[in-house]
């Protein structure tokens, strides 16, 4: 009986570790796609934020336009983004957006029946992320765009990159 006991006391033993260690790393993989996601959403808008500088390179050669113009709030026709207010990117829409609400709603993003990610919830599920991005003028030629990347029970992450002005007829603005 005694050893009955005791082989049932190993067994349990084993079995309890062995669920722990399962338990654990099935936190562990939904942390790493969340953080996974994260990185590709932050990657997103910086490549919008890109986007739209080179979309206002391309008009200088019709009409002089601020690189940043639409982008940042210190450009020639002033933009949402600054260090101070987050903004907020929508691939989808193709608009940059000011994030004032300090509980961050504005910045939710939402996923469509498509699986599309965006700031607009069109009918779609809430996602668990919020982003905002700020904008930091390094010199004229130059900004610095930081992508917060928030989730409920997680730290936030962040991506930054420098952008430059890399348009030459931009330096006759």
């Amino acid at each position: 009986m005694v050893e009955t006991m005791v082989a049932i006391f190993i067994l349990s033993m084993a079995i309890t570790s062995a669920m722990t260690v399962a338990q654990s790393s099935l936190q562990s993989s939904f942390y790493s796609r969340d953080r996974i996601a994260a990185y590709f959403l932050a990657g997103e808008a910086i490549e919008m934020i890109k986007n739209k500088r080179d979309e206002n390179g391309i008009k200088n050669f019709g009409t002089p336009t601020h690189w940043l113009d639409g982008i940042a709030s210190w450009a020639t026709t002033p933009g949402p983004c600054s260090e101070a207010v987050p903004c907020g990117v929508d691939p989808i829409l193709e608009t940059i957006a000011l994030c004032s609400d300090p509980d961050m709603n504005d910045c939710k993003l939402f996923k469509d029946s498509e699986g599309l990610i965006s700031h607009e919830d069109t009918g779609g599920t809430a996602t668990k992320f919020t982003r905002r991005i700020n904008m930091t003028e390094i010199n004229p030629n130059e900004v610095k765009v930081t992508v917060s990347i928030i989730w409920a029970g997680r730290p936030t992450f962040v991506i930054s990159e420098h952008i430059f002005n890399w348009h030459p007829l931009s330096d006759l603005i």
